[in-house]
């Protein structure tokens, strides 16, 4: 294990991103992301991490007046726009989050599985979000083939 590794192993965020029932190696993590474009690692990474462009994460860094999701907030439903939020629960992702779970079937209701999974998994991640169009802002139209 290389300084680096040590280090993030010891980080809130290592615990975040990997729980400590069965923590992937970095070097794993790696792996599935060679090979698929930069802009779905980017995505991915930042999903793991929380550090994305919905409200929770945008008012804890002060770019967001209130950490709701919108959409729920719209409703009279207030609840923090997270990532969990945002890949499980919001309803107006219902039409979407609904194609992902007949492609991956049970492995579309783990957060483990859908990060931390194989390019297969990630692909139908990228297509979740893309088809939202949450994220377009700051990740512009993801080229899907």
């Amino acid at each position: 294990m290389d300084k680096w590794e040590a280090r993030f192993r010891t980080s809130p965020r290592y615990l975040r991103m990997f729980p400590p029932r069965s923590p992937p190696r970095i070097s794993h993590v790696n792996a599935t992301l060679i090979g698929l474009p930069r802009q779905w690692c980017s995505l991915i990474v930042q999903l793991q991490s929380g550090h994305i462009g919905l409200n929770a994460h945008l008012h804890r860094i002060q770019r967001s007046p209130t950490p709701n999701c919108d959409s729920c907030t719209a409703t009279g439903n207030s609840k923090p726009e997270t990532v969990n939020h945002f890949l499980f629960e919001c309803p107006t992702y219902r039409k979407e989050r609904h194609l992902m779970k007949q492609k991956l079937g049970r492995g579309a209701d783990s957060l483990a599985h859908l990060l931390l999974g194989k390019k297969d998994t990630l692909r139908e991640l990228i297509k979740f979000t893309g088809r939202t169009g949450r994220l377009k802002a700051t990740f512009g139209e993801f080229c899907l083939d």
